[in-house]
């Protein structure tokens, strides 16, 4: 996901960063501002990213399994790497491709493939 793009969890009305900008910075709440004459949303708009716990997308699978064919460097950043799945992605990452993590808390796999994981070139 990115934070270059938000969207209302009640409406679907779409935001640039530009527009949740200031209150992301700021820690508010961003309420939607789309309106009719009889109605006004004021839905939650979210970051279009996948916080914890929230179902990944889809998309998101298809992309990584395309990726797998011709990924020549592995940055991972932010993540537990316990919740697929991104925990799985390094049991299909060939041994020979770089990985790098950047992360508050060193962190080991929880998956299948933590017995062969080899761990990361570089941890920070």
């Amino acid at each position: 996901g990115s934070f270059l793009s938000a969207t209302c969890l009640r409406c679907k009305k779409k935001y640039s960063y530009e527009q949740t900008r200031d209150s992301l910075r700021n820690g508010r709440v961003i309420r939607c501002t789309a309106s009719t004459k009889r109605w006004k949303c004021e839905g939650l708009v979210k970051p279009d990213i996948t916080f914890f716990g929230e179902p990944v997308r889809p998309r998101v699978n298809a992309l990584l399994h395309k990726d797998f064919e011709k990924v020549d460097l592995l940055l991972v950043m932010g993540t537990s790497l316990s919740v697929s799945p991104v925990s799985e992605i390094l049991q299909y990452i060939p041994s020979e491709v770089k990985q790098i993590l950047i992360n508050r808390e060193p962190v080991r796999p929880k998956t299948k493939s933590y017995r062969t994981w080899r761990g990361f070139d570089v941890e920070l």
